[in-house]
């Protein structure tokens, strides 16, 4: 299984817990194959660098190197035209079609919009991980 995690759902899992957590440490644990493009791995760190400063305690280029230990990475075009309504979220939707994922995870609603859109799924770190039960 492939899949692209989106930043929000990276985040989450590394800061607090519940479902993106433990999606997180099944991603970690070698569950599933996420896929990254430097871009994407750049947000993660950007975003991650900027939760410290918030005062939370976590060893983020650790993280990071466990992410990428069980991810692949490939290069991924740009898409020729935006089909987000955020023009940030195309670069998931990019490496997902690139890598011929599985999936992208994502609570965000301009990624999900696109379901039944593209020829992957799109799914919520619950779904992702109730049709994954040997990510758990």
């Amino acid at each position: 299984m492939k899949a692209v995690v989106d930043t929000n759902v990276f985040i989450s899992g590394l800061f607090f817990s519940g479902t993106p957590r433990r999606l997180y440490l099944a991603w970690t644990q070698g569950a599933f194959t996420g896929v990254l493009t430097p871009e994407i791995l750049a947000e993660y760190r950007r975003v991650a660098v900027a939760f410290l400063s918030r005062g939370y305690d976590v060893q983020i280029e650790e993280a990071l190197d466990l992410v990428v230990q069980h991810s692949v990475f490939i290069e991924a075009a740009p898409l020729p035209s935006g089909l987000c309504r955020d023009p940030n979220d195309d670069m998931f939707v990019a490496c997902a079609l690139a890598a011929d994922a599985d999936c992208v995870i994502s609570g965000d609603k301009d990624l999900l919009a696109l379901r039944g859109q593209v020829p992957f799924a799109i799914l919520k770190p619950a779904e992702f991980m109730a049709e994954n039960r040997t990510a758990t």
